[in-house]
């Protein structure tokens, strides 16, 4: 039955149906429910970074990011006190990750 249920993970319906979800930010325990997979096994997969299922799912968030954060970007062009301490925020967390290239 994990083979099976791993062939299942890997069906291409099923990978676009992570990445809509994870983008829409339910957590691994939600997804499992909404595809009817075992939380163990999609947690097994998600923990394995070339998986096409940890790809599937942080392209979904991933997605969702990048459009909130050209909003925020938007906003803080206009003047958003708000936007413009988040976007500060995020170049400096960006600034130090490169620091680990």
């Amino acid at each position: 039955m994990p083979n099976d249920l791993l062939m299942s993970i890997d069906n291409e319906e099923i990978l676009k149906k992570i990445t809509e979800y994870s983008g829409l930010f339910f957590t691994a325990e939600e997804i499992s429910i909404l595809i009817n997979i075992s939380v163990s096994e999609l947690k097994k997969e998600l923990r394995n970074k070339e998986s096409k299922t940890y790809k599937a799912y942080m392209l979904g968030k991933l997605t969702t990011m990048t459009n909130i954060r050209k909003n925020q970007i938007a906003l803080a062009k206009n003047g958003s006190p708000g936007a413009e301490a988040t976007i500060e925020k995020l170049r400096k967390e960006q600034e130090l990750s490169e620091t680990k290239f």
